[in-house]
């Protein structure tokens, strides 16, 4: 789990916010805009959702990476 941990405690924010974002736009496009072909929205809603769910395994291994002893 470490090693999705980032150096500094700013990078691990920013790249949280950058899987958050991505995520919430993947889902807003799999749900407005894509057509429904072939599960396309469902595989894509998926998707979102998994950077959606790394967005805190991200923040904790950042945490507990850079956290003094």
């Amino acid at each position: 789990m470490l090693s999705f941990g980032c150096k500094s405690l700013r990078e691990g924010v920013t790249t949280a916010i950058v899987f958050a974002v991505t995520g919430v736009l993947l889902i807003l496009t799999a749900l407005f805009i894509i057509p429904a072909i072939s599960y396309l929205p469902h595989i894509i809603v998926l998707s979102g959702s998994l950077l959606l769910l790394f967005v805190p395994v991200i923040i904790v291994a950042t945490i507990i990476k850079n956290r003094k002893a």
